[in-house]
């Protein structure tokens, strides 16, 4: 489940950096300084995300989207996971 709001700029939370840069973001540790506010982005029944994992989706070159993951645990993604949604 993801918050209602207004749209968001390009470049801004975690999506919208994928978006911006092209490089993925796994966020490990939801109580880590910095990180809490950026789990924020993506919100569940429980509360921010304690792992968050997003991937730019390219066809070719060209950058068509985001792809992101959640889960209430920290440390729920590796770089096995990240491999696997590029």
């Amino acid at each position: 489940l993801t918050r209602s709001r207004a749209e968001q700029p390009l470049g801004e939370g975690v999506l919208g950096t994928v978006a911006r840069t092209g490089a993925c973001v796994r966020l490990d540790d939801g109580d880590a300084p910095g990180a809490r506010r950026a789990a924020e982005d993506v919100v569940g029944d429980g509360g921010p995300a304690g792992s968050v994992l997003a991937v730019p989706m390219r066809v070719g070159t060209q950058l068509v989207g985001v792809v992101a993951v959640h889960a209430a645990a920290p440390h729920a993604y590796g770089p096995e996971d990240e491999e696997l949604l590029r």
